[in-house]
This record gives C-alpha cells, sequence and structure tokens, in this order.
C-alpha cells in the first residue's frame, strides 16, 4: 500500500515547484511556445491537405535545403547571447553592438546570394530569419518574455494570415508559401528592432568583448548546426535523387509530425540553457541533476504515446493520406528522443565555452550518417532513411556520454 506519508511529501514537492521562481519564469517562457506552435500546427494542416504530394515534398526540400545556409551566414552569434548575458561583468552593450551588425550583414549576404543562385526573390526572403533570430535571443538572453512570446506569436501569426488569404484567393503556390515565411520573419524582425528595442538596461561591465571571442564560442555552435541540418537532411536529399518528390512526401511527412514533440521539448529547450548556466555556475548541482531526470522522464513517456496514437496525429496533421507510412515516423520518434537527451548531456561543454566538443561529436555522427545513406539508400529503400537516422541518434548518445555527461560529473567530483 502506499503510505500517507508518501503522498504528502509528493504533494509538498509538487506544491514548492509549482511556486518556484524558475518554473515561473519557464511557464512564461513555454506559454509563449505553446501558442506559436499552435499556430504553425495549423499552418502545417493547411499545407498538408491542399498541396499534392509533389509541392508538398518540393517545399520540404527547398525549406530544409535554405535551413543549411542560414547559420553559415550569421555564424549563429544570436548564440552568444544566451550565455554572456548570464555573466554579470560583460560590456553587453558592445556585445549587442557585435551581434547586431553581424546578423545584419549576414541577413543581406544571404538573401544576395540565394536570388543570385536561385533566381527566386521567395526563396531569398528566408534569409530574414536570421534578423528575427537575433531578436528572439536577444529577447531570450534577457530574460524578457512579454517581448520573446510576442515576437514569437506575431511571427506566426502573419504566417497564418498570409496562408489563409493565399487558400481565399485560390493562389496558394510554393513560390508564395515560402514568401509568407520568409515576410512574416521580416516584419516580426523590425517590429523587435523598432518598437520592442530594448537596450536601456544594457549593463556596460568591465570586460570587454571581442569578436573574435564570440566566434571563437559560436562558429562551432554554427558548424554543429550545419553538421545536425546535414544529418536530418541528408535522408531527404538521398530520397529525392533517388525516388521522386511523392515518395519524398511520403517519408518528409514523419519529419514534420516530429513538431508534435518539439513543441514539448522546445518548452524546456528554451529555458534550458539559461537555467544550465545559472545553477552550474552557483554550483546548485542537484537542482540541476533533478530536473534534468525530470525532463528526459517525461519525454520518455511523450514519445511513448505518439508512437501509439500516431494514426491520431498524422489524421490532427491533415496528412490522413499518409498513415500507411506511419512506421517512419514510429522510427523517427525514438531518433529524437536519443537526440533531444544527449544534446542536454552536452551542456556542460557550452558552459565551459568548450563548444568545439560538440562539433567534434556531431560531426563523427554526420559522417556516419552521410556515409550509410549514400551506399545502402537506393539499395535497402526509403525506410533505410528512417534507421540510419536512429542508428546515428544512439552513437550521438553514445558519445554525448564521453565527452558531456562523464566529464561533467568528473568536473563535480573535483569541485
Amino acid at each position: 500500500m502506499i503510505k500517507l506519508s508518501n503522498l504528502v511529501n509528493s504533494k509538498s514537492i509538487i506544491f514548492k515547484l509549482l511556486k518556484n521562481d524558475d518554473f515561473k519564469l519557464f511557464k512564461k517562457f513555454s506559454s509563449g511556445e505553446l501558442i506559436s506552435f499552435i499556430l504553425l500546427y495549423l499552418i502545417s494542416f493547411l499545407l498538408n491537405s491542399r498541396f499534392t504530394q509533389q509541392d508538398l515534398g518540393k517545399f520540404s526540400y527547398f525549406y530544409n535545403l535554405l535551413l543549411l545556409i542560414y547559420p553559415f551566414c550569421a555564424l549563429n552569434f544570436f548564440e552568444a547571447y544566451l550565455i554572456y548575458f548570464s555573466k554579470a561583468d560583460v560590456d553587453q552593450e558592445r556585445l549587442v553592438r557585435i551581434i547586431r551588425r553581424t546578423s545584419i550583414i549576414g541577413t543581406i549576404l544571404m538573401f544576395i546570394g540565394v536570388f543570385i543562385f536561385t533566381n527566386n526573390i521567395a526563396l531569398a526572403s528566408l534569409a530574414f530569419i536570421i534578423t528575427y533570430n537575433e531578436r528572439v535571443y536577444f529577447f531570450r538572453g534577457k530574460l524578457l518574455t512579454k517581448e520573446y512570446k510576442l515576437l514569437k506569436i506575431m511571427s506566426s501569426s502573419l504566417c497564418l494570415i498570409f496562408i489563409l488569404l493565399l487558400i481565399f484567393f485560390k493562389n496558394l503556390t510554393f513560390d508564395l508559401a515560402i514568401a509568407s515565411y520568409g515576410i512574416s520573419y521580416l516584419i516580426s524582425a523590425i517590429v523587435g528592432y523598432v518598437v520592442l528595442l530594448s537596450d536601456s538596461d544594457l549593463i556596460k561591465g568591465s570586460t570587454d568583448i571581442k569578436f573574435k571571442e564570440i566566434a571563437y564560442y559560436t562558429i562551432p555552435i554554427m558548424a554543429t548546426s550545419i553538421i545536425t541540418w546535414v544529418i536530418t537532411f541528408s535522408d531527404q536529399y538521398f530520397i529525392q535523387r533517388y525516388y521522386t518528390y511523392g515518395q519524398l512526401a511520403e517519408y518528409s511527412i514523419g519529419n514534420r509530425a516530429l513538431n508534435v514533440i518539439r513543441v514539448f521539448t522546445g518548452f524546456f529547450l528554451v529555458y534550458w540553457p539559461m537555467f544550465y548556466f545559472q545553477e552550474f555556475g552557483a554550483k546548485r548541482y542537484s537542482k540541476i541533476k533533478k530536473t534534468r531526470i525530470l525532463f528526459i522522464s517525461i519525454i520518455a513517456l511523450l514519445s511513448i504515446f505518439l508512437i501509439v496514437f500516431g494514426k491520431i496525429i498524422y489524421i490532427l496533421l491533415g496528412a490522413g493520406k499518409y498513415i500507411p507510412f506511419l512506421f517512419y515516423f514510429n522510427i523517427l520518434i525514438v531518433a529524437e528522443f536519443f537526440r533531444i537527451v544527449a544534446g542536454i548531456f552536452m551542456t556542460f561543454r557550452s558552459f565551459k565555452l568548450q563548444s568545439y566538443y560538440s562539433l567534434i561529436v556531431v560531426a563523427i555522427v554526420g559522417l556516419f550518417n552521410v556515409t550509410i545513406n549514400y551506399f545502402f539508400i537506393k539499395t535497402q529503400g526509403i525506410a533505410f532513411a528512417a534507421w540510419s537516422t536512429l542508428f546515428s541518434m544512439v552513437l550521438y548518445f553514445i558519445l554525448s556520454l564521453f565527452f558531456g555527461f562523464y566529464p561533467e560529473m568528473k568536473f563535480k567530483k573535483n569541485k
């Protein structure tokens, strides 16, 4: 029998958690993520149900292709807000100045480059994701939850409105759907710069920040992002190379359905780096451990739930006709679980400003993934793409134990 004292203790723990300042801040961030996800879900539903298999496969292919380019153009400098805003002695004015200029230059270079190579201004408009992300990461780093939520919700709302207008006027095309995303990023970025500009409370600390120092931290993150993209995109590349866009849609819908689990992980991952940096710096290791175990347990249960109710998920996403290919989604869900946990374990290296370790780990995984996709997708069929993703993420998880989790445990023991 369950003892009454245990129940009372459990209720006490839950009560303390709900009253905790960290949890309150987490709720503020996650509410914006949830609303944004609902809006993005509606967009995904409309595109999945309105596009033909060919158009859906083409949209997925080019949208993901352009996501490779933007980290390279931005150098992922906006990631530096999360670590440097947590340090009290940093000259925040100079930090913001460097990151903002780099982001604007990166946006211009990406826009011009994509337009020159594709002669498609709709595709080029996705370059505005750089300036949009600079504002989003700024508000995250400063813990400005209202501004953060407003920007996230605004970009999703605008994109949904544009898609609905295109459907209403019977003019939903591949180019205009892509442009809807790009214009939404542009308008949201302008609002973030002009209306929500929050430079007045920037601290002019004693420690000067140089371009080279930021680059040392963010360029390995940029390279990691690109390689992570390669892992995600290589299977789709080889599928479209050896098969048709229609067959690619059957597979890529599984990747799009992963957004269901990513919205929940997004709630946590938006807040996790800032939480980890602050708590680790204060040597509150027990708090980190409990939070990490709780989150991993929730994600494991959620993964099982999504596998069991996968058919319903597909129907809700407007992808009912793709249910015969649900097994792709089931395999990718398990792979996503290992990817998330591995990323959490590697946070220690970011805290130590050793992001190059993440680069090494992800480079090994990326090389493994591309190699087996190259040799086996054509002969073993599309299903192998899902299995190769799972094998790669399990390898990522194993490497994260050796390069992230175990060094963290060793560091805490020595302290």
